[in-house]
């Protein structure tokens, strides 16, 4: 039998992006949350292209690596896109 491991987050405000996304901006100026991601030495053993420090490339990897799917909320993969509201649905 697999293993459930579960990584949940959420923001203050219940967003994953900064101010201002939407298409063609990605996730606006929430690129800060994803920096930790390529400012180290170390590259990831899991994800090419992802230099971390040393202590944040061995706890990532070492649960990067037990990931077999993803399961994401359609505005996390697609950031902007929203069914309702000032942009248009994206499908």
């Amino acid at each position: 039998m697999s293993k459930v491991f579960a990584a949940l987050t959420v923001s203050v405000d219940g967003y994953l992006t900064g101010r201002d996304p939407g298409p063609g901006r990605g996730l606006g100026d929430a690129s800060m949350l994803f920096d930790w991601y390529f400012n180290g030495d170390v590259p990831s053993q899991v994800f090419d292209g992802f230099k971390l420090s040393e202590p944040s490339a061995r706890v990532f990897d070492a649960a990067a690596g037990r990931v077999g799917a993803i399961l994401a909320g359609r505005t996390r993969r697609r950031p902007g896109a929203r069914t309702s509201g000032s942009w248009a649905a994206v499908s």
